[in-house]
């Protein structure tokens, strides 16, 4: 089951701590590298093509493949070598399927599943992966791209193995107003700003030095968060339902994320019941608002219906202590 991921700055951006979401169906990635498109604009399914999710080769000396090597979700991954002499090359795709929920305000990094083979270990100076998202402005008359800042990349000079890595979603600037290190959602938002970009296409990067050639398989591509905390039964929508089986399970123990325990630690209490107020009525995937519509505060009833639930089940935690 895929798990919902926190990076270990410490561990350079190599996974070390994760939360199940116990009971419930693992989300889909955004990339899974299963389909395979044609060469068009926008592509295309078939099976006879090229390009697995509609990725190919930017740049020189650059090989893009499905394999079925280093798979860790599925039946494919895909493969990204670069030759020796190769420094800064993408693997891009033309697919915007993915664009919104990337652009997602609530999203705040891409994971994926990274396998070094065991006898295509980089053995040069240095190799990073980033992302890059290219788009114009809502004129469409200003080509632009946003690239992650050096903080967010991260390092793939790596001993043989697999590996999940977090790639925050953070640019180097904005292309068009050149603010240093926004968040890709504060540039990729369609809402009648002429300096904010659509986007039209987005790549991985690997940027290394021209003394080794590299060999890795990328797969099983997520949003990170994969969910909003709240949404207990995994509809991407924090509502009432969610909060319904939040309250079946107040103050018991050994709960899982689909009967409300939203923060892991085994106990469904007023932890929990915060994560949902906080998200409540959002919707995942759609650029983090409310369900009344982009940019809807959530309304002002449900808020105080939330308030009034809350405070009634603290009071029903009292009760519950002053009687044991």
């Amino acid at each position: 089951m895929r798990k919902c991921v926190l990076t270990c700055a410490a561990a350079a951006g190599v996974v070390v701590l994760g939360v199940v979401r116990g009971g419930v169906a693992a989300p889909p990635p955004v990339f899974g590298f299963e389909t395979r498109y044609n060469t068009a604009n926008p592509p295309q399914v078939d099976p006879a093509g090229t390009r697995p999710d509609g990725f190919f080769p930017n740049g020189g000396g650059t090989t893009i493949s499905q394999s079925t090597a280093g798979v860790t979700q599925g039946s494919f991954s895909l493969q990204f070598s670069q030759v020796m002499g190769a420094t800064f090359t993408g693997a891009q795709s033309q697919l915007l399927t993915a664009l919104p929920m990337i652009n997602d305000p609530i999203t705040t990094g891409l994971s994926f599943d990274l396998t070094v083979p065991a006898d295509g270990a980089f053995s040069g100076n240095f190799a990073r992966i980033g992302i890059t998202e290219f788009g114009h402005n809502t004129a469409g008359n200003f080509p632009g791209d946003a690239q992650t800042n050096g903080d967010s990349e991260r390092s793939i000079a790596l001993a043989p193995g697999k590996y999940t890595l977090t790639i925050p979603l953070i640019a180097r600037n904005h292309p068009a107003t050149f603010d240093p290190d926004v968040p890709f959602s504060s540039i990729f938002k369609n809402d009648g700003d002429p300096n904010n970009m659509i986007g039209t296409g987005f790549q991985f990067y690997i940027n290394k030095s021209n003394d080794s050639p590299l060999n890795v398989y990328i797969d099983n591509v997520h949003v990170a968060p994969d969910y909003l905390n709240g949404d207990a039964n995994l509809d991407n929508h924090v509502d009432l339902t969610d909060f319904t089986l939040l309250a079946q399970n107040f103050n018991g123990s050994g709960k899982a994320w689909a009967q409300g325990d939203f923060n892991g630690d085994g106990s469904v209490d007023l932890t929990d019941f915060t994560f949902l107020a906080q998200n409540f009525n959002k919707v995942r995937g759609q650029a983090g608002t409310s369900a009344g519509g982009p940019g809807a505060a959530v309304p002002e009833p449900a808020s105080l219906s939330l308030a009034a639930i809350g405070l009634a089940l603290a009071a029903r935690r009292r009760g519950r202590a002053a009687t044991a």
